[in-house]
């Protein structure tokens, strides 16, 4: 990973003062807006968060490659198993994306997976007993996605995984930081610190909505959004990943999982019965179920 910059001293000028940053932290702390109006986080966020500040468009081989996503089999019972197909674990239709999420705003959707299986339970809020479809994501070996990090503190007890894109975001923040003045390395550092709190930290989803919306929709076009997962304590990963990345098959299913939960344990650790198991059909939609 490698950050060069021909005009160091224009960088430089596009990062926000120690005072502008101050000012960001009491905005969103103090901030008692509600309404949906969009512009005006995004016109807050793009002032604060330039683009080379947030370690985007960084086509990278993941030693990650797969990931995993929860749904409830009460969404399916109705359905025959022969009617659930690989479409049945994508995103949701923008029609259906009627609230703000911790990083969709309305009618934009994204695919959200976690880095494990207790993770995407746990998000999902999958209970004790409960029985849950799990889809298992891969990335091809050939392709390297796009990501954006935002795994920026490092945590007790936390995965492997989050250790290492943790250690990645701290690689990247030193090549910013290099040849800066005090000042500006320590508005870089606040501001990361800023970031991470919008999606770690905020009840309503608008802060970190609107800046995950930026950096996948309108800045970067990245394919995946890398942030904490809330639901173990910020000791997992978890993905947001844009829907250009299943159309152009950066990202496919693996495998598709009937499991009934036995336990959560710490540490990430989850116990199940694998109840079925369903293989996508080679050329299409289909899964092949096997018990």
């Amino acid at each position: 990973m490698d950050f060069k910059f021909k005009d160091r001293r224009k960088f430089e000028r596009l990062i926000p003062s120690l005072k502008e940053v101050r000012a960001f932290e009491k905005e969103i702390t103090n901030s008692n807006i509600l309404g949906d109006d969009f512009s005006y986080f995004k016109n807050i966020l793009n002032q604060i968060v330039p683009t080379d500040l947030t370690y985007a468009g960084q086509s990278m081989e993941t030693p990650f490659p797969i990931l995993y996503r929860a749904s409830s089999f009460d969404v399916f019972q109705k359905e025959n198993l022969s009617d659930i197909t690989t479409k049945s674990f994508s995103h949701p239709p923008k029609q259906k994306c009627t609230n703000f999420q911790r990083c969709n705003i309305l009618k934009y959707p994204v695919l959200y997976l976690a880095g494990d299986i207790y993770t995407a339970g746990k998000e999902a809020r999958i209970q004790i007993g409960q029985k849950v479809y799990i889809s298992i994501w891969e990335y091809p070996h050939e392709i390297r996605p796009k990501y954006i990090n935002f795994i920026g503190e490092p945590a007790p007890n936390s995965t492997i995984e989050y250790q290492a894109h943790c250690k990645a975001f701290y690689q990247i923040q030193e090549q910013l930081i290099t040849g800066l003045s005090k000042s500006k390395r320590k508005s870089i550092k606040m501001i990361n610190a800023l970031v991470f709190d919008l999606f770690t930290k905020q009840s309503n989803y608008k802060w970190s909505s609107a800046l995950a919306h930026i950096k996948l929709y309108e800045k970067e076009y990245a394919d995946i959004l890398i942030y904490p997962g809330i639901a173990s304590d910020k000791q997992s990963v978890c993905y947001a990943i844009h829907p250009k990345a299943l159309q152009t098959k950066k990202l496919t299913i693996k495998e598709v999982w009937l499991i009934e939960v036995k336990d959560y344990f710490r540490c990430n650790e989850i116990t199940f019965d694998l109840i079925k198991k369903g293989i996508p059909v080679k050329g299409s939609d289909e899964l092949k179920w096997l018990n």
